[in-house]
């Protein structure tokens, strides 16, 4: 049920509570003194974004991460269906009916596994032997029914030890299946946004004294070895507190039950340490402790502590942002800016609220002391460069002219992706009588692409658009790959050199030394290579070049057929 960190967060959505109240301008009177004309392309995308479609991670009241409206939307419906003191199946009634159809799942295995062995404790089957889990087996029947069963009722405090023991069960059933479809996880899923849900209805309905206990047991739960062995799953969960920091007299449960879960994985995990630690020195007793840290060595440990840390960050950012307590979540931001998507979020705000300076400043804090961090909420069609883009938007709407020509000329001259051929057209509509200056510091810093393993295409429009044939010719002999697309820029400067580049390669530079393979697909290349030529230099000499070729193959047809739109 592992799950990478940056994976949970790759389809989350960022939510927020309320709606900004600065409205999409093209520009405000500020940005108008400083910028004239000049270019905002990065600027309004990033306007655009910010104030468009991820409006809600920049609203008034803030971002959240692990906090789904949904949540109380579909809690609210369920408060008019719920059936007020309806039964809730007995602790021990619940657990018999989730347990048996688990027990008739894995003796049916033990029946057709010839290395399944029965022990007094359960039924053990080796790893390879697994059949994969599939959820048609209705091993989890019994769960459902008793969720189902919980969820329908307003007897908060016993439906709420149901589901927990739900949960309880489910993972310890996961852990001892091959879940190589993630059926399983998909519906551990499902049942912990299910408690979720409940949780907010109960959260909003229920005593405090009734809530806490509820919260109490559900934590307790959760603060065990196969939910603890598992972050991800185990603060999802723990996400249920979220809807008691939205209420004034359920608040403080909230940040009781995560202290409460902090304190059992600090003991579990310093438990696993201090076994591993033993188990080096051959001081081994056999507790479950112990054998757990036979199966995981102390790096392990420490990389499940980071990543139980990284998560809780986020719910405890959420905690406080839906607690009120906006100061307090916004150091959350700002204190572990190297932890993503915090910093991302951090500049949006900053994006929404016209902060250009800051966020300049900002960029350029994290530039110089994270240069490889990513963005994660900014797309690739937003933000291209990452966090230079988010730069360059700030340098648009400061005016900062100077600063922006450096930026694109370092694009140019590191670039090599046809998708960077825009940096041109920004740098020349941004220098205006400027711009020859502006192309020979490039011609200067790119040094003909010496050292360099990979072609340029920036630089190769640059080289044609402005007609630079001298540094064509110079470029096209660190990258020879590059001359049929610079032939016509360099007949400008060396003509000879471009006859050679568009017919030696067929043999139609004029010694026609050796034979001309006789196949359709060579005479298909010449007609191409005379079609380059005749663009390049005049049809007329395309035209002699064909007739010369033909004189001296008379007997192929074919030939003179593929050349009849030259000799005609």
């Amino acid at each position: 049920m592992s799950m990478d960190f940056l994976t949970f967060f790759d389809d989350f959505k960022i939510t927020g509570t309320g709606k900004h109240a600065h409205p999409r301008t093209e520009a405000d009177d500020r940005d108008a003194m400083h910028r004239s004309s000049l270019p905002c392309r990065q600027l309004n995308l990033l306007r655009d974004f910010v104030d468009g479609e991820s409006d809600s991670f920049a609203s008034e009241d803030g971002p959240t991460f692990l906090w789904d409206a949904q949540i109380e939307d579909i809690s609210s419906r369920n408060d008019l269906v719920a059936i007020e003191n309806s039964p809730v199946a007995p602790k021990d009634q619940a657990h018999e009916v989730m347990a048996r159809p688990i027990e008739w799942y894995f003796n049916g295995l033990a029946s057709v596994i010839p290395t399944a062995q029965r022990h007094d404790i359960g039924i053990e089957i080796p790893n390879e032997d697994m059949p994969t889990y599939h959820a048609d087996s209705e091993a989890l029947a019994g769960v459902r029914s008793v969720v189902a069963n919980a969820t329908a009722s307003t007897h908060w405090l016993d439906a709420a030890t149901n589901l927990a023991s739900a949960l309880g069960l489910t993972a310890v059933f996961l852990s001892n299946v091959a879940d190589r479809n993630n059926e399983g996880f998909d519906f551990i899923n499902d049942l912990t946004r299910t408690v979720r849900i409940y949780f907010d209805s109960l959260a909003r309905n229920a005593t405090p004294s009734v809530a806490g206990q509820a919260l109490n047991t559900l934590v307790s739960s959760v603060c065990n070895e196969n939910f603890m062995l598992n972050p991800v799953q185990m603060v999802e969960i723990l996400s249920c507190t979220l809807s008691y920091a939205r209420w004034d007299d359920t608040r403080i449960l909230a940040f009781d039950a995560i202290a409460k879960a902090d304190a059992a994985v600090t003991t579990f995990l310093s438990t696993l340490r201090e076994h591993g630690d033993q188990a080096d020195t051959n001081e081994v007793d056999m507790t479950e402790a112990s054998v757990l840290s036979g199966l995981i060595d102390h790096d392990q440990t420490e990389d499940l502590h980071t990543h139980y840390d990284h998560l809780m960050l986020f719910l405890r950012h959420d905690l406080l942002r839906l607690s009120g307590d906006h100061e307090a979540a916004n150091r959350v931001l700002s204190d572990h800016v190297g932890t993503p998507p915090f910093a991302d979020v951090l500049a949006a705000r900053l994006i929404h609220e016209e902060r250009w300076e800051d966020l300049l400043g900002f960029c350029d804090t994290l530039l110089a002391h994270s240069p490889n961090q990513q963005l994660l909420l900014f797309p690739m069609d937003i933000a291209p460069y990452g966090w230079d883009s988010l730069r360059e938007g700030a340098l648009e709407s400061l005016g900062r002219r100077e600063d922006l020509r450096i930026l694109y000329r370092q694009r140019i001259v590191e670039a090599y992706d046809a998708d960077e051929i825009f940096n041109v057209h920004c740098l020349k509509a941004l220098s205006a009588d400027d711009w020859p200056d502006q192309v020979r510091r490039i011609v200067d810093e790119y040094d003909d692409g010496l050292d360099r393993f990979t072609r340029n295409m920036a630089y190769e429009h640059l080289l044609i658009s402005e007609h630079l044939g001298e540094e064509a010719c110079r470029y096209a002999e660190n990258f020879p790959k590059a001359r049929a697309k610079l032939a016509k820029t360099i007949a400008a400067y060396q003509p000879d050199t471009a006859r050679r580049i568009i017919l030696g390669p067929l043999g139609l530079d004029g010694s026609y030394h050796g034979n001309l393979p006789n196949r359709r697909e060579a005479y298909r290349r010449i007609v191409r290579a005379l079609t380059k030529y005749a663009s390049v230099f005049t049809v007329a000499e395309a035209q002699q070049v064909a007739s010369r070729l033909v004189e001296r193959y008379p007997s192929r047809r074919l030939l003179a057929e593929a050349l009849h739109a030259f000799l005609e």
